[in-house]
């Protein structure tokens, strides 16, 4: 009975392992896909190169912190202001 156990377990184990392998790969396949495209975006003159996204930040813990609401430039904050519609 334990031995089928920890044969089960081990083989749970190589399935994840072997999982994460590909996801690893997978990732990185597709980090080498989006450099080689910003690398030809560069080069062609007719494309316009997007500016790279702001890094992720917890909109949810800006809100409860200091009671503001960020708008979409990310430069300006403003205090949030409920519609007249909202209940308290």
């Amino acid at each position: 009975l334990f031995s089928g156990l920890l044969a089960q377990s081990a083989n749970a184990n190589d399935e994840l392992t072997d999982f994460r392998a590909q996801a690893l790969a997978r990732l990185a396949a597709q980090y080498d896909e989006i450099t080689r495209l910003r690398d030809s975006a560069a080069a062609a003159s007719r494309v316009t190169r997007l500016p790279e996204r702001p890094p992720p930040s917890d909109h949810a813990a800006d809100m409860h912190t200091n009671g503001c609401y960020r708008g979409r430039s990310n430069t300006a904050v403003t205090q949030h202001t409920p519609s007249p519609g909202w209940r308290t």
